[in-house]
């Protein structure tokens, strides 16, 4: 990885985010390394790899980005690239401190010279020379002013710069979570949510449920009415899964037309009425076409409502619902099962 001053560094790195967030891929060192390699143009054979994947699959998937990352940047003998791309980054810090040290040096020089002044003052000297020893130390005070004011506007700099990447890297994040068709929670976000809980110990207290939704004959509507109608009825579908789910209930797409909810200290009778409640107001809602104004009705989803068991792994849990949901399907559709 080439060398690079800051202002280089930062540049690069408000280049490699956005691509990141498009891909929903996370900001982990070896993932940065590669973005950040990809920018740069530094690696053209990278660069193209990078390129054939998206080509080909229209999006870069993480465990892809990894794929390059080892084949491209790992390197057993020398320092890695996620590394020295980390140091990059703490350019930033490390021109403060460049800076306090410049700044210290400064004042150190100062107080020498008043020290040298003093001595001289503190001997007997004529009019004409204490004159001489007032002039150099307004010059060096004047000197010393100046040097605290670009020292200020330099730390001021960097501070900006920080929080510049501050929180340009917690938008990438928050995007990374977020399902960029409905806005709300996306997969990723989902289980991260479930694994926080599993390792608060909040997982083993109280009763929790979740429960999985698809929306029936999804291919029908989308060869009906297309797929842009399509994407707006799973936008309807995740507005209303909003509405109906409060407090620390965490709905999330898993992908497709595939919905899931996880209710945190919620009995299964109560996950049941969130359900049903979800599935109810979907059967009476009318989705207008945007460019004909033609009202289509009768948009139906079927649930699976599952139970958490203490000490069971989530994907148990996740397996029962889905069986659930299948349930649903099988006797009709438009139905909770639990």
């Amino acid at each position: 990885m080439k060398s690079r001053n800051l202002a280089e560094s930062s540049e690069l790195l408000r280049m490699a985010l956005p691509l990141m967030a498009k891909h929903v891929i996370p900001v982990t060192p070896k993932n940065y390394a590669v973005w950040y390699e990809y920018v740069s143009g530094d690696n053209v054979e990278l660069q193209e790899k990078v390129q054939n994947i998206i080509k080909e699959n229209s999006k870069i998937q993480e465990n892809e980005v990894l794929d390059v990352y080892n084949e491209f940047l790992d390197d057993s003998v020398e320092l890695s690239k996620a590394e020295k791309a980390q140091k990059e980054l703490l350019k930033i810090t490390s021109g403060v401190s460049e800076v306090l040290k410049n700044a210290f040096t400064d004042i150190e020089k100062y107080e020498k010279s008043l020290e040298k002044y003093n001595n001289q003052i503190s001997e007997d000297i004529e009019v004409k020379q204490l004159k001489s020893l007032v002039n150099e130390l307004t010059e060096s005070t004047h000197t010393m002013n100046e040097h605290n004011k670009e020292l200020l506007k330099e730390i001021e700099g960097h501070q900006k710069e920080s929080e510049k990447l501050k929180v340009e890297m917690e938008s990438v994040k928050r995007e990374a979570r977020t399902d960029s068709l409905t806005s709300i929670a996306n997969r990723k976000a989902f289980f991260d949510y479930i694994n926080c809980m599993e390792e608060s110990g909040k997982l083993a207290e109280g009763q929790h449920c979740i429960f999985l939704l698809d929306i029936d004959k999804f291919k029908e509507v989308n060869d009906t009415y297309g797929h842009i109608f399509g994407d707006q009825v799973i936008k309807s579908v995740a507005v209303v899964l909003s509405k109906n789910t409060k407090g620390k209930d965490f709905p999330a797409r898993l992908g497709g037309d595939e919905f899931a909810v996880f209710l945190p200290d919620t009995s299964l009778e109560g996950a049941v009425a969130v359900a049903e409640s979800i599935r109810s107001a979907l059967s009476k809602a009318k989705i207008v076409k945007s460019k004909t104004n033609e009202v289509v009705k009768n948009i139906h989803i079927s649930v699976g409502v599952a139970n958490y068991i203490q000490g069971e792994e989530i994907e148990s849990s996740l397996s029962r619902a889905d069986e659930l949901l299948y349930k649903a399907k099988q006797n009709g559709r438009n139905k909770v099962e639990f």
